[in-house]
């Protein structure tokens, strides 16, 4: 039983780090062929390792940056009829989800609530480019070695 409890707690507190570690794994086995061709044609193998991971890594960038440009043009396109799109929100939106944002019985929902979640998904977001940076790393290593 407390083996159990132990097994738990370690697990609500280590789960992070082990899907870090398992997602790199994944990340090296996949691109094991590539480092291990690269390095029968000459190169060596930290420089097939980090050359191979560090692509992987623009490519996804270059992914993310093309499909933001798109995401860009949408969010300006929203910003430019946000008044309306505000308006219809609010009329359409459920009396218990306006209940939760809004503050002191206000007919408006608070703008601090909105920004709130909006900082919410900038920590997210700056959380998983570290996490993503730190997987690459040590699948640079795992390759590596």
């Amino acid at each position: 039983m407390i083996a159990a409890i132990v097994l738990l707690w370690l697990w609500l507190h280590l789960w992070q780090l082990l899907m870090l570690l398992v997602i790199s794994i994944v990340i090296a086995i996949g691109l094991e062929p590539v480092v291990e061709w690269l390095q029968r044609r000459g190169v060596p193998r930290w420089a097939a390792a980090t050359g191979t991971v560090f692509l992987l890594a623009l490519v996804v960038v270059v992914f993310f940056w093309i499909t933001g440009a798109s995401l860009v043009g949408q969010a300006k396109e929203l910003g430019a009829r946000i008044d309306d799109f505000q308006r219809r929100i609010v009329t359409t939106t459920p009396a218990w989800i306006l209940r939760g944002v809004r503050k002191g019985g206000s007919a408006v929902p608070d703008a601090t609530a909105v920004a709130g979640y909006i900082i919410l998904i900038g920590r997210y977001l700056v959380a998983g480019t570290v996490i993503a940076a730190l997987a690459l790393i040590l699948t640079v290593y795992l390759l590596i070695e």
